[in-house]
């Protein structure tokens, strides 16, 4: 190759330089912008990752308070059922009637029996 072919083709490659410099910028600007893209996605999951575990933790407080009150009410209906059942053998039945009890309803967390004298006769 003569000086001059050597010389052309590196006008030739000269020429391409400024162009290779602008795809390169423009390549590492779209760099930092996933960078920071990818930054501010990370930062939101921890920030809902920290979010769902207080939720977790005020859930599961939440199940164990609502787990002892049902241990606590199953607890009193126990001892209200033997009460009752107490209080059935001491009436006698043959003057007054029978005990009947209805569905109850719930007030205020507690479970109320409703208990019915059937067949009663009063004695004057």
């Amino acid at each position: 190759m003569t000086w001059s072919g050597e010389n052309a083709e590196l006008k030739d490659k000269n020429a391409e330089i400024p162009d290779l410099k602008r795809k390169f910028a423009e390549i590492e600007s779209e760099k930092v912008e996933l960078k920071t893209r990818i930054a501010e996605l990370l930062r939101q999951a921890v920030e809902e990752s920290k979010r769902r575990n207080v939720e977790n933790v005020e859930l599961k407080a939440r199940i164990e308070e609502l787990e002892k009150n049902k241990a606590d009410s199953s607890a009193e209906n126990v001892r209200r059922d033997v009460e009752f059942a107490e209080l059935k053998t001491e009436v006698p039945t043959g003057h007054l009637g029978y005990w009947t009890s209805k569905p109850g309803i719930e007030l205020n967390g507690r479970y109320l029996m409703i208990l019915t004298l059937k067949n009663a006769t009063v004695r004057r």
